[in-house]
């Protein structure tokens, strides 16, 4: 409640001649000063680039790289275990019955539809096609006369059953092929429909439990791979760095590390984003983000109706520092860049903070009235000459009034001169320390003369 009051002498004090003759020329140049401080403090992280447009595009593609890194590193460390599976084989009969169940199901399927892509499944799991049996045949062979002179016998050959790929190298090379295929658009020639996608997954997802079942390698190598994809990929790739990646111009790229309005707990995954952006690209790393904040603060500093920037610095402190979470993202962002200025920040943050208790002048009246009283205060002699009108004397009862008025402006004057002193700190102490001064020499003068001239002006 007392900073409260606090600010309201101050507005009282600006909306009076005597108080706004001290501080008009004290924050009037307050834009200026922001203005210059917002800019030293970005010019420490980075340079204004002069090409600004580029910097979202850049640093795009350094994320892009990041995040490929992440995925390279998965492979890598997946890599032994399906190495070793590759050489092990599953059983053959247990492939002869997946073939022979895609042959069942094209054989059903009188439309058509889904005969082409599981034809070419089977052909692609299938090491020797299949061969039907021939006869034993005879074959005359004649001389010149047309006789027959003997015959060639050619003996029967029986009927060869299709050989099925075993090994887990050549199936699981054709299982991320057909996989690869069904996550492509539906269009174009190699589009898979969706009963088709349905038909070939429900086949992959055997081969899939048939190569886990008979290689412990091959389901390791799968579960350390779903493991690392949920736990090291997609957190970077859905996260912050995945934005930047994402993003298609200089804002929605600073926006992506910067958010007005960032995940409660997210300053973790920023933290990592912005490292790892530095590591690709350092320089329009510091360079975006002193352009987001640039333009946050452009924004913040922009005239009000009544051309006023007097809040410029505490829009600005709001918008990137407002709440514990703003300030978290905002500490995980600075501190990862090349040059740390968090201290230099947060002494800036403090500063635009404070300028924001300035209230407006003017507005809520009946705490302004309460102001004006407490501004005319006097001291104990002249409290005395104010309640001696109760007597019904019209000169003290005008002394009274005028004592007040003369004690309003000296403490609006004193006041307004506090606000904006080098030395306001003791100024205010001194002035806590004693009562206000009042000057008798102006105000019972013009008390008693207010006092005979009202007289006689009711006469």
């Amino acid at each position: 409640m007392i900073v409260v009051s606090e600010h309201r002498r101050q507005r009282l004090v600006e909306g009076s001649i005597e108080g706004r003759t001290a501080t008009a020329p004290f924050f009037a140049a307050r834009p200026g000063q922001i203005d210059a401080a917002v800019g030293s403090v970005l010019d420490q992280i980075a340079s204004q680039s002069p090409t600004p447009s580029v910097l979202g595009p850049r640093a795009a593609d350094a994320a892009t790289n990041a995040v490929r890194q992440v995925e390279q590193q998965r492979t890598a460390a997946v890599e032994p275990l399906y190495r070793a599976a590759n050489p092990q084989t599953v059983p053959a009969d247990a492939m002869n019955a997946i073939l022979q169940q895609i042959g069942d199901t094209v054989a059903a399927d009188r439309t058509g539809v889904l005969g082409g892509i599981l034809n070419e499944l089977r052909d692609r799991l299938t090491a020797t096609p299949a061969r039907p049996g021939t006869p034993a045949s005879r074959t005359p062979v004649l001389n010149r006369d047309g006789q027959i002179v003997y015959y060639n016998t050619t003996p029967a050959q029986p009927a060869a059953p299709a050989v099925p790929i075993t090994d887990i190298e050549n199936l699981d090379r054709a299982r991320k092929y057909f996989r690869d295929r069904l996550d492509l658009p539906q269009i174009g020639q190699d589009a898979i429909t969706k009963e088709q996608g349905a038909a070939v997954s429900s086949v992959l997802d055997q081969l899939d439990r048939l190569m886990e079942a008979s290689s412990p390698e091959f389901a390791a190598g799968k579960a350390r791979y779903a493991d690392l994809s949920r736990n090291v990929v997609q957190p970077v790739a859905e996260g912050p760095l995945g934005g930047v990646a994402a993003a298609k111009d200089t804002t929605a790229a600073g926006n992506a590390i910067l958010p007005q309005n960032p995940l409660v707990g997210s300053e973790g995954e920023t933290a990592d984003a912005v490292r790892r952006l530095v590591a690709e690209d350092p320089d329009t790393t510091s360079a975006l983000v002193r352009q987001i904040m640039g333009d946050r603060y452009a924004k913040a500093a922009t005239e009000t109706q009544a051309g006023s920037r007097d809040f410029a610095g505490a829009k600005f402190h709001k918008d990137i520092a407002g709440n514990p979470q703003r300030e978290a993202t905002l500490d995980a962002v600075l501190g990862n860049l090349p040059n740390d200025v968090r201290p230099q920040m947060n002494e800036l943050l403090d500063v635009l903070q404070a300028t924001g208790r300035r209230m407006p002048i003017g507005s809520a009246t009946a705490f302004n009235n309460a102001g004006l009283a407490d501004l005319g205060s006097l001291s104990p002699f002249a409290t005395a000459v104010a309640t001696a009108r109760t007597l019904g004397g019209n000169i003290l009862t005008s002394a009274s009034d005028a004592a007040k008025r003369a004690a309003m402006r000296n403490s609006l004057s004193s006041l307004g001169r506090m606000f904006v002193d080098p030395q306001s700190v003791e100024l205010i102490r001194d002035a806590m320390s004693r009562s206000a001064p009042l000057s008798f020499r102006e105000a019972i003068p013009r008390g008693l003369a207010q006092g005979f001239f009202g007289a006689g002006d009711q006469r």
